[in-house]
């Protein structure tokens, strides 16, 4: 992974390493996941345990002998059969995934939902503020933020006009 030096031997802990998927579908979904457009990952590459989430490691397996249940602990920790990357910890963020942008229609449902919801009030500034409490305090500080940063640019855009 890059900048993850954990395989490296100059490391000195002692992490767990796994390896990349055979099955073709699960090596391109770890791909994917892993960002190194430089290079395709290979068989022999590993990631560390710091890439995954803690439930998507296996540390034991149960077994029923004579109607008791007994917990065996592997020799060394396995990934499940469909764990993927989640962590990207001290990434910079052209490395991480992107998160998928609100879409303008998204915000102006949610602006609609805000103006049917609130109560009639002779200004426009009043209304943001009083709203019912069947709305969330997220959709109204995400309407507050587009509509601030719309206003700024067009204040900057007129500002700028001879």
């Amino acid at each position: 992974m890059p900048f993850c030096r954990s395989g490296y031997r100059s490391n000195h802990q002692n992490v767990s390493l796994f390896r990349t998927p055979t099955d073709p579908s699960r090596l391109k979904q770890w791909e994917r996941m892993t960002k190194k457009s430089d290079r395709r990952l290979m068989p022999t590459a590993v990631v560390c345990k710091k890439h995954f989430e803690e439930g998507r490691i296996e540390r034991s397996f149960k077994v029923t002998v004579n109607g008791v249940a007994n917990e065996i602990a592997w020799e060394k920790p396995r990934l499940k059969t469909d764990a993927v990357r989640t962590v990207f910890e001290s990434y910079p963020s052209i490395l991480c995934p992107r998160r998928r942008r609100r879409e303008r229609s998204e915000i102006f449902a949610i602006k609609r939902q805000l103006r049917n919801a609130t109560e009639e009030t002779p200004s426009r500034s009043t209304a943001k503020w009083t709203t019912t409490p069947y709305q969330t305090e997220r959709q109204i500080r995400l309407l507050m933020s587009w509509e601030w940063k719309h206003e700024t640019k067009a204040r900057l855009h007129l500002s700028h006009q001879p």
